[in-house]
């Protein structure tokens, strides 16, 4: 099967991550704008996708675990780049780390710390040690919907038929774990990448690995429940089915064009109610 040009039902290991976000296909990242609204999601398409400082050190981090042969640190000296010395260090430096990505002490602390940590949990390495596939590109077509989707797995175990998922957070507990699945989606990411892998070879899990980014670094895994999947399929099949009307009319509407009426979350309402 074709989608758009592009080879559809296949792990595709040969497309970098910039043509893949330029490229045809509906992403997660894009079903979270399409949440937000239709016309969010096509604003998002002609803003520039830039790599934050935050972005650049998780790209990082995630090459360090799941793929650490093609990738090399190297840490830039604090040198003055205004006076002589110090801009001869430098261009020292660079001249021998042409192949390198250089990164500040700081966040080299950071990487290899989380790193360390993740290969210190029994579970999260036994997972890295595995034969398995990083970042290759998936895309389907959405059968309800007729749209073309794509992800891209972390780390895909043929041998186990697992996707494996490493997140960072500023606490990796169950309860705030839960609470992060919730505010960025990630039972819509599991359900949502489960069709598109099931269209390739049969999936049978999707396992989050969760590191902290600070000391100690500390790492968690965890599966979602059935009821968490089944929400994220519900809402990604529906925003699929309302982008594709959309794409049908031609109409892209962003929030309600009527005055609305709005509750109050319930703690403010009993906070309130217990001071009278």
């Amino acid at each position: 099967m074709q989608g758009q040009g592009i080879k559809t039902n296949a792990f595709l290991p040969d497309i970098n991550i910039e043509t893949y976000h330029a490229g045809p296909g509906i992403s997660k990242s894009q079903l979270d704008q399409v949440a937000k609204s239709p016309a969010h999601w096509k604003a998002s398409l002609e803003i520039e996708r830039k790599e934050t400082p935050a972005l650049r050190v998780g790209r990082l981090f995630h090459n360090v675990v799941l793929e650490p042969e093609s990738i090399d640190l190297a840490v830039a000296p604090k040198v003055d780049r205004r006076t002589k010395v110090g801009k001869a260090t430098w261009e020292a430096f660079v001249s021998a780390n042409k192949d390198s990505q250089v990164v500040t002490e700081d966040e080299y602390t950071l990487i290899m710390g989380m790193r360390d940590s993740v290969m210190l949990h029994p579970i999260a390495k036994a997972l890295f040690e595995l034969d398995g596939m990083f970042e290759h590109s998936v895309y389907w077509q959405n059968e309800e919907s007729g749209l073309l989707c794509k992800c891209r797995p972390d780390w895909w175990l043929p041998g186990k038929q697992v996707i494996v998922d490493l997140k960072t957070t500023e606490d990796a507990r169950p309860w705030a774990f839960a609470r992060d699945s919730a505010k960025y989606r990630y039972h819509v990411q599991n359900a949502f990448y489960d069709e598109g892998v099931g269209s390739v070879a049969l999936s049978q899990g999707f396992i989050f690995v969760v590191v902290e980014k600070a000391p100690p670094y500390a790492v968690a895994v965890y599966q979602l429940d059935d009821q968490a999947i089944l929400a994220g399929q519900i809402m990604y099949q529906e925003e699929l089915n309302i982008l594709a009307d959309c794409q049908r009319t031609g109409i892209y509407p962003a929030y309600s064009d009527r005055i609305e009426v709005l509750s109050l979350p319930k703690y403010t309402i009993q906070e309130a109610f217990d001071h009278v």
